[in-house]
């Protein structure tokens, strides 16, 4: 088995939590291990976030597993749920390109309450890693932000709940 098809394995079984334990109790990734895991966080992201349902543990898994990011401070944006925005609960995952967040914010993210498009001067310590090949080929630009870390998010624009 793939580690492609050992990731998608987990998810399917929705086995996160008792997977990142496992995680978190090694010491070392092999380089294969951390570029499939990357490609498998830019794909099902929101479900391994949804399977372990806990944001610190999540965010301490992907700095775990994941090189500390050693770029600049980059201006970010997400397409955010309004709902998740007034309990607090921004999301991981952010873009360097406002037109893919505000899809998102407008779209997927806009379902019940309404979108939102947030914008974010993030410092370097609050990235976990940058894109992936994966996110890069679908034009995405993904960086992962650790959500307890960030600070000084702006509201862009809100968009309308969408059925």
């Amino acid at each position: 088995m793939s580690m492609s098809e050992y990731f998608e394995k987990i998810t399917n079984n929705k086995a996160w939590n008792e997977e990142a334990d496992v995680l978190l109790e090694k010491n070392t990734f092999s380089k294969e291990f951390i570029i499939e895991f990357h490609t498998n966080w830019t794909v099902r992201g929101h479900r391994i976030r949804e399977q372990i349902n806990n944001d610190r543990k999540l965010s301490m898994l992907l700095q775990h597993i994941f090189p500390a990011y050693t770029g600049e401070e980059k201006i970010l944006f997400r397409g955010e749920n309004k709902e998740r925005w007034k309990k607090e609960n921004v999301g991981f995952c952010w873009t360097t390109n406002k037109e893919t967040a505000a899809v998102f914010a407008r779209g997927l993210n806009a379902i019940n309450s309404g979108g939102l498009l947030l914008k974010c001067n993030c410092k370097p310590e609050w990235i976990i890693i940058g894109p992936s090949n994966h996110s890069n080929y679908l034009g995405e630009s993904e960086y992962t932000v650790a959500p307890e870390s960030i600070k000084n998010i702006n509201v862009l624009f809100e968009y309308e709940p969408v059925e």
